[in-house]
């Protein structure tokens, strides 16, 4: 029994030494960390500035983008989409990646002739296009449709031919179209229709979605007998397929009737104060509306509640009061991830400024006004001359408005973006780093006011990176977006003075939740991307093995030439570090400075290697002590 204890013991000893040993020098892939960030001292000061307004093009119609409750433009597959018309000519499109530069100018074919703004009518549904125009310079015009896919070449490969949606009749004039999508799918388009003597509103459906029309059964439907001399008809789209039709004119309150997908219309509703001219704007959220409108002395917002089927109390959102506007028409848009909306309008207080307000979701309250863009050089066209999205798209609203006060008018377009803005500005860090024993981390920490970063709507080619130095090898990290919650992740280094891809994480092929962390099958790698919220930053964490930088030549603790930058419209096929076709948005630190950081040592055997060795140790512990009982016996 001694012998057997003895040698029970010295066996013991020996499998804990090598159970020890395994443990100590476990790959560090068995350890996934995600190891925590502190600031970096120093990158307190990024590059951004916000975008600038550009001409898009110049046209010869003082109308080339009315009217404020249509829309005309739209941000898609990492273009801005810019629709216009040209006055004895016909409509037309440009492209821009950042906003700056644009294409030229490319024909959608239509008829030529006596053109204006108010004649056709753009949504976009995430994923195709659908248009609507009614060239009603004669009666008999019909009402046109078409869908097609913007491609990231400024193309357009189209679902099917141009489609009648509703056929020419004599005697009557269609105007004024106004075209969506249910929440279906099926386009439904609004329209003045013009018989000689009365202009009522109309709207149309179609009961196929693939880009043919095919009018639905009971379509189209005379939403009302209202009838005056501008008037509109706006379909809102609600849940289950409903619209909410609204409708009116200059001088009248804004009138509104549900109609489900079938025809069948709700009692009227209206609101409480007037308009003036067509000058209102309007979106949609589940069974809510959210409408803005003016009078030229007050910006109104009221919100249609389908439950009750009723406006709610009208609320001021600007008021001029000591004089009238003219022509003040607020374009509203809405941010679908957080539902604030964003009220723009010009003129007040500062004649050819123009400003925008935010309603908070979250308590219901309007911002302050910013005052975010000065036409004092040319002037607006006019205070009504306004367009915009009609939700964020990629995490960007954009907005096209005319100026100069004669022909050729410029056609400008700016938009709001935070989804690439480094935090730093206000005197807050932008970029963080940390480490542990397996992993060396980085973050972009990324603003969250104004349609901050998002998982669910980053835009194709928006790119994350940060570049490093370790002893004399030079490394980068990056993500770049590929679809709006999916994208890649690249561990790059430069050996001989050429960047080289050392390895690559390939989430395009399926969605990224905010907060999850995804790492390499090696286990050298992995990214964690954080949203921004109305109450802290969003996050991109880059993270890489100290072993395998070591590996790949990195020397030292010492980590410098620091610098965050982001891209837009970047290529999502060359990971390298750069802007690899696309657009340089910020950089952090500021300018040509850099930061820099000491890895903090840890010691060689790991913390879970301790883990995992304790309950051996106490077993061998409770065998020696057993076996010292039997020696003794």
């Amino acid at each position: 029994m001694k012998d057997m204890a003895i040698l029970m013991g010295k066996k013991g000893a020996g499998c804990l030494a090598i159970l020890v040993l395994v443990v100590t020098f476990m790959p560090p892939k068995a350890l996934a960390t995600d190891p925590s960030l502190d600031d970096i001292t120093g990158t307190d000061s990024s590059d951004w500035s916000g975008p600038s307004p550009s001409t898009a093009t110049t046209t010869t119609d003082s109308l080339a983008i009315s009217d404020p409750f249509q829309r005309k433009n739209f941000y898609a597959n990492g273009l801005f989409w810019v629709f216009y018309d040209v006055r004895w000519d016909t409509v037309y499109y440009r492209t821009s990646k950042d906003g700056i530069s644009w294409s030229s100018a490319t024909s959608l074919g239509w008829p030529t002739g006596t053109w204006y703004g108010g004649m056709f009518s753009i949504v976009f549904d995430g994923t195709y296009f659908h248009y609507a125009y009614a060239f009603d310079v004669s009666s008999g015009n019909a009402l046109k449709y078409r869908r097609g896919t913007p491609n990231s070449d400024g193309t357009i490969t189209w679902s099917a031919a141009e489609q009648t949606a509703v056929a020419g009749s004599s005697g009557i004039t269609i105007s004024q179209p106004c075209i969506t999508l249910d929440s279906d799918g099926y386009p439904w388009i609004g329209y003045r229709r013009y018989d000689g003597t009365n202009k009522y509103p109309y709207v149309t459906k179609s009961s196929t979605k693939d880009g043919t029309w095919t009018t639905a059964s009971g379509f189209p439907v005379r939403v009302s007998t209202f009838t005056a001399a501008g008037t509109i008809s706006v379909p809102i789209p609600l849940t289950g397929g409903k619209m909410l039709c609204l409708y009116t004119s200059n001088g009248f309150q804004v009138k509104g009737k549900s109609c489900d997908g079938s025809g069948n219309l709700g009692s009227e509703v209206h609101t409480t104060d007037y308009i003036q001219s067509a000058q209102m704007s309007a979106v949609g959220q589940g069974d809510y509306v959210h409408l803005v409108w003016s009078d030229n002395y007050y910006i109104r917002y009221t919100k249609y509640d389908y439950s009750s089927n009723a406006f709610g109390t009208n609320s001021t959102v600007v008021s001029s009061v000591q004089s009238a506007i003219s022509n003040w028409a607020p374009v509203l848009s809405i941010d679908a991830a957080s539902n604030n909306l964003y009220c723009f309008y010009s003129g007040y207080p500062t004649a050819n400024h123009i400003y925008y307000k935010i309603k908070f979701s979250s308590n219901g309250s309007w911002s302050s006004a910013t005052d975010w863009i000065s036409e004092t050089t040319d002037g607006l066209t006019d205070n009504n001359r306004l367009t915009g999205f009609y939700q964020d798209h990629g995490r960007k609203i954009g907005l096209v408005y005319l100026t100069k006060g004669s022909s050729p008018y410029n056609v400008r377009f700016s938009y709001l973006d935070g989804s690439c803005d480094i935090a730093g500005k206000t005197g807050v860090m932008g970029l963080q780093a940390g480490n542990d024993a397996e992993y060396l981390a980085f973050a972009i920490k990324l603003n969250y006011t104004t349609l901050g970063f998002g998982t669910s709507g980053m835009p194709l080619g928006d790119k994350y990176e940060v570049n490093f130095t370790i002893g004399s090898m030079d490394f980068s990290m990056l993500f770049v977006a590929t679809a709006a919650s999916r994208g890649k992740f690249a561990l790059c280094y430069k050996p001989g003075g050429t960047w080289t891809a050392a390895e690559t994480i390939d989430k395009s092929g399926s969605d990224i939740a905010s907060g999850t962390r995804y790492a390499s099958g090696t286990g050298y790698t992995a990214f964690k991307l954080t949203d921004a919220t109305s109450s802290d930053y969003g996050y991109v964490k880059l993270e890489v093995s100290r072993s395998y930088l070591t590996e790949l030549g990195a020397s030292g603790d010492s980590v410098t030439n620091i610098v965050g930058r982001t891209y837009l419209a970047s290529s999502t096929t060359n990971l390298l570090p750069g802007p690899q076709e696309g657009t340089k948005i910020d950089r952090c630190p500021s300018g040509s400075s850099t930061a820099s950081y000491t890895m903090k040592k840890i010691p060689e055997f790991p913390l879970g290697g301790i883990v995992l060795v304790m309950p051996l140790v106490a077993i061998y512990l409770r065998f020696r002590r057993r076996s010292a009982k039997w020696s003794a016996a």
